[in-house]
């Protein structure tokens, strides 16, 4: 499935897309969620917990994969 357009996540417009149980958003940003441009971007691959989470100010709070490269 494609990107969907998903209004009102907080007080930004995001884009959702979403095969099987993995879920992956895009919000906020200044050039429309490309890369670089301040976006924040959340990954689920069970739907509910977040495996890759970095906020719009490019904080990754949550990355799975920085954890099993130690």
């Amino acid at each position: 499935m494609g990107w969907k357009a998903q209004p009102n996540l907080g007080d930004k417009n995001a884009k959702i897309k979403q095969k099987g149980t993995r879920v992956e958003v895009l919000w906020g940003g200044s050039k429309g969620n490309r890369r670089g441009d301040g976006h924040g971007h959340l990954v689920s691959k069970d739907g509910l917990n977040a495996s890759y989470l970095r906020d719009p100010g490019g904080k990754r709070v949550v990355d799975d994969r920085r954890r099993r490269s130690r």
